[in-house]
């Protein structure tokens, strides 16, 4: 009798552990096939974003030296991003951002794309005024050091810029309203079918959201 108990306590022993490694084993597997799905996921709206940012700058790229040609490209918005925000370098961003000290961004501009808008300005800025000065003979000191330039944004589900880069020889177009020029636009991830229009203008592009 005492054998049979023993015989029944090692067999129920070894179905708790047989249970337990179980748990284990699907736990690991749940784990580790969400982390790889996700890591999957991740790594393929990375590759979207790449493309679009590849698509704008061939597509400004072709139509900048074709004076008055018109292509549009499909705004690509993955669903890991929350917005596309391009800014106009060329503009003081003052009344959009407000003062570089004390940026008080409007709409959907963040603070650091105010930052990063703003540094571009002035350095472009400077950089026009040493060229002018060079060629009225009365040179001022050229900028000291050369910014990493921006004006296409990429917003997280929080609002946060968690990528941004630069596309070459696209300018906004200012619209109608020339006492209120567009600056910049965002786009939201829940917008379906918009699109950008570019027109060649000879050197550069002008780009407008449709």
């Amino acid at each position: 009798m005492r054998k049979l108990f023993q015989t029944k306590r090692a067999a129920d022993a070894n179905q708790m552990f047989i249970y337990v490694a179980s748990v284990v084993v699907v736990g690991f597997v749940f784990i580790y096939g969400f982390k790889a799905v996700y890591a999957f996921l991740r790594s393929s709206q990375q590759i979207e974003r790449a493309q679009f940012i590849t698509d704008f700058t061939h597509v400004a790229n072709t139509v900048s030296n074709a004076y008055g040609s018109v292509k549009y490209l499909p705004i690509v918005i993955p669903s890991q991003f929350r917005k596309l925000c391009v800014v106009e370098l060329s503009a003081e961003p003052l009344n959009v951002c407000g003062p570089l000290d004390t940026p008080t961004p409007l709409g959907d501009l963040t603070d650091s794309m105010c930052a990063s808008w703003w540094e571009s300005y002035t350095y472009n800025k400077a950089q026009s005024d040493y060229e002018a000065s060079v060629i009225a003979g009365t040179p001022i000191p050229k900028p000291d050091v050369e910014v990493s330039q921006k004006n296409v944004f990429f917003t997280d589900l929080s609002g946060a810029v968690v990528y941004s880069d630069l596309i070459e020889r696209i300018k906004l177009d200012p619209g109608a309203d020339t006492l209120n020029p567009t600056t910049f636009f965002c786009v939201d991830s829940t917008r379906k079918n918009s699109q950008l229009r570019l027109e060649g203008l000879g050197r550069e592009a002008s780009v407008s959201l449709e």
